[in-house]
């Protein structure tokens, strides 16, 4: 699937749905605004990923995207479009 040509609304879906994702790895999702770019951090024992608002729904999901694909999704159920989406990502 080509992110570039869905629709904004689904774009704003997909990046609900990956952060999602990202929660069940036990992460705390911080949208937020201010000057840094996306990433992932530990603060004592919590994790957390921080997404900048002020980027781009695109950029969001593109992080999304690579974050993911970097952790260890075995035993998570994660919808087969999204996992699929996550595995062919960068190929």
């Amino acid at each position: 699937m080509k992110i570039s040509k869905l629709a904004a609304y689904k774009k704003k879906e997909l990046r609900s749905q990956l952060i999602e994702v990202v929660e069940k790895l036990g992460y705390t999702v911080i949208v937020d605004k201010g000057d840094f770019s996306n990433g992932s951090c530990k603060v004592y024992d919590d994790r957390r990923v921080v997404i900048n608002r002020f980027l781009p729904v695109d950029v969001h999901i593109e992080f999304l995207l690579n974050f993911l694909k970097s952790c260890d999704l075995e035993g998570i159920y994660i919808l087969p479009s999204i996992r699929k989406l996550i595995e062919e990502h960068d190929r």
